[in-house]
This record gives C-alpha cells, sequence and structure tokens, in this order.
C-alpha cells in the first residue's frame, strides 16, 4: 500500500510539475543538489537484480537519466541516449536510467516495455525508498539528467529532454573536464 501511495503522490506531482519538452530544458551546475552523492545506495535494476552506488564509479562521467512512463518528452529522447550508450562503451562513459515513477509492478513493466521498444537497454535502476530519499523526491520535472562523476557527486543537472546531437555535444564538454 505504501508504494502504491508513493507512486500516485509522484505522479501527482510530477503532472502538475509537466514533463521537461525539448525546448524549455535548463541547464547548469549542482545548486542545492550539489551535497547529494550516489555513490551509497542500494536498489535493483528492473529485473531485480541488486544495483548499489558504487555502479557510479565504473566510468569517470555517468549520465543518469529520471524519466517517467507517462512522459512524452522523456521516451521520445530515449532512443538517442540508447545509441550514445552504446557509442560510448568503453570510453569512460556511462548511462543508468532511473524510471522514477516506476514504484509497482505495472509501472515496473511498463517501464520494461518503453526500455525494450526505444532501445534505452543500459542499467535501469528501479526507485526505491532510499532513492526517493536520497534525490528522486526533489525532482520536480522529467526528463531530468544528471551528470556524475566517478565518486557519484553531481556535475551539472538538465530539465528537459534534448536530442541526441545536443547530448553529445554536452557530454564530451563534461567529459573533458573529469578527465
Amino acid at each position: 500500500m505504501k508504494k502504491r501511495i508513493t507512486a500516485i503522490l509522484i505522479g501527482i506531482m510530477l503532472l502538475l510539475t509537466g514533463c521537461g519538452a525539448a525546448d524549455s530544458g535548463s541547464d547548469g551546475e549542482a545548486g542545492e543538489s550539489g551535497d547529494v552523492n550516489f555513490s551509497k545506495f542500494t536498489a535493483a535494476d528492473l529485473e531485480g537484480n541488486a544495483v548499489e552506488g558504487s555502479v557510479m564509479g565504473e566510468a569517470d562521467l555517468t549520465v543518469l537519466n529520471i524519466w517517467a512512463t507517462f512522459c512524452s518528452p522523456c521516451i521520445e529522447e530515449m532512443p538517442g541516449l540508447g545509441e550514445l550508450s552504446e557509442e560510448y562503451k568503453g570510453k569512460d562513459v556511462q548511462f543508468i536510467g532511473i524510471p522514477a515513477d516506476a514504484t509497482t509492478e505495472d509501472l515496473l513493466q511498463t517501464a520494461k516495455e518503453i526500455v525494450s521498444s526505444t532501445g534505452a537497454d543500459y542499467l535501469q535502476i528501479a526507485p526505491n525508498q532510499e532513492l526517493m530519499d536520497l534525490y528522486l523526491n526533489q525532482v520536480m520535472s522529467v526528463p531530468e539528467t544528471l551528470f556524475l562523476d566517478k565518486e557519484g557527486n553531481i556535475l551539472q543537472s538538465f530539465v528537459g529532454s534534448r536530442s541526441k546531437s545536443e547530448w553529445k555535444e554536452l557530454i564530451e564538454e563534461a567529459y573533458q573536464e573529469v578527465k
């Protein structure tokens, strides 16, 4: 029951604030969320396999895309993110997704279907209370994409969807800074 209430509250919050459209995105340094560190959490991927925050240390730069199953701009940018994930394999840049509203079995199944149909088959982490407390409760609009360093610190936050070429340019700039 608690998961269902959490899912409903997240859905209402995100619906009221709306999805971030491609042209309404903002970007910048991490501001208030700068103290958040993603290196210490325990969760599961969409298949139920354990995932720990140490996964952030597997690349110099992590692109963490927070999305929702009801968000069209989120879903529209996912094929490009999936392609970029493939292009950056072995280059110290990794992609991770979190479907923020997938807190019930039905929504987890929907998230799996979206991941499959968009080709965004990089690691997708199911939200849990620990991730909610760590950062997801602060998300006001989706998609929100964070660039994280090897220690799990937020370098930049981007609200709104972007094209593949826009993401590639931003990733290249961030990667040069963390290298």
